[in-house]
């Protein structure tokens, strides 16, 4: 066989999902020699999509005549299944034949479209199987800002919701057997995440790598708190998280950050390898006038990285970088929240 071989191409995916779809749909349509096994309509499973006023989406072995759609075969039939179940979470679609006006279990759990009077929307998971996913999701982008531009915000939410969902399709969970052949998979799954991180904002990687969140919280002013999360190598390290009573009460951020960085320098605590600030360019500022050590924000609307610079960076919203900064973020405001709570009823009881 490797004899000849003339030319090798490879196309490179997003992820392993998009991976096994493009990798069945261009043996259905190249049927190369080589790949005999994937050939065989009665060693693995096909995704089946029936032509009728309600097309249904089935999983079957062999294919008929008939004038469905087919699409496979995969050699992994459990990651297929856990993409269809993933899908109908998105496009709702019909297994079964129903009677008029039947409405089943799965329709009460939004899996079946028998409550709706809306098409199953074949076309989507059609194009998704045929290795078409990235490009959905831009399409789906346009309409949803298209729908929000024209203040159509219920169906802009809908559409949102459909991106959230596919974009961690892309990212199945993993099998128990995965974890007993290696005990350190998480350990290795959060070092990458760090990595990825480290090579967007161009930072030198190392295995304790320290990065700090921070949040301010208050009500109008009042019981202003400030905490301080720390994530080493992209696990939370508890043990260092650190809260701060600011010492004026008013309505100020920047003085808040600028107040709670100032503070924590003067203790012989690690120096974070990385800051977050929750916000955008003048918390950035305020912090990195108080220390010098590499700060970046993220602002919550559009999820903006807000550079050491002052300089702004958008990440792929389905990264693994931009998920570690946003897990970060929110446990900074779930600690700070958290105290800012305790000394309001600990006022109000006074």
């Amino acid at each position: 066989m490797v004899a000849q071989i003339v030319k090798i191409r490879y196309l490179p995916t997003v992820s392993e999902t998009d991976a096994l779809l493009l990798e069945a749909e261009v043996v259905r349509l190249l049927q190369p020699k080589y790949n005999s096994e994937l050939k065989d309509n009665k060693s693995y499973p096909k995704v089946k999509i029936t032509k009728e006023k309600n097309p249904r989406v089935l999983i079957v072995r062999n294919e008929k005549p008939d004038g469905s759609k087919y699409f496979g075969p995969y050699p992994d039939g459990q990651k297929i299944r856990w993409i269809l179940r993933s899908l109908r979470k998105i496009f709702p679609f019909f297994t079964e034949i129903h009677k008029p006006g039947e409405i089943c279990f799965r329709g009460h759990l939004g899996l079946c479209p028998c409550l709706s009077t809306s098409k199953v929307d074949t076309r989507s998971i059609i194009r998704i199987l045929s290795g078409g996913r990235v490009k959905l999701i831009t399409d789906l982008e346009v309409r949803m800002k298209r729908h929000a531009k024209l203040q159509n915000y219920e169906e802009a939410q809908k559409i949102k919701h459909k991106l959230d969902l596919l974009s961690n399709l892309g990212v199945p969970a993993h099998q128990p057997w995965e974890y007993e052949t290696n005990p350190n998979l998480v350990a290795e799954k959060n070092s990458q995440r760090v990595k990825n991180l480290c090579d967007l904002l161009s930072l030198k990687f190392k295995d304790d790598f320290r990065i700090e969140g921070y949040d301010i919280s208050h009500l109008s002013g009042s019981n202003v708190v400030a905490s301080m999360v720390v994530f080493t190598n992209g696990v939370k390290d508890t043990n260092k998280y650190r809260r701060f009573k600011i010492k004026a009460d008013k309505n100020d951020d920047f003085a808040a950050i600028f107040e709670t960085v100032s503070r924590r320098q003067h203790h012989d605590w690690t120096e974070p390898d990385l800051g977050l600030i929750d916000g955008g360019v003048e918390q950035v500022r305020a912090a990195t006038r108080a220390a010098n050590y590499n700060f970046i924000g993220l602002a919550k609307r559009e999820e903006t990285v807000i550079l050491n610079d002052l300089t702004k960076l958008e990440l792929p919203k389905n990264t693994d970088a931009l998920k570690l900064l946003q897990e970060i973020r929110d446990e900074s405001h779930r600690f700070a929240q958290s105290y800012h709570k305790k000394l309001r009823s600990k006022k109000m009881l006074q």
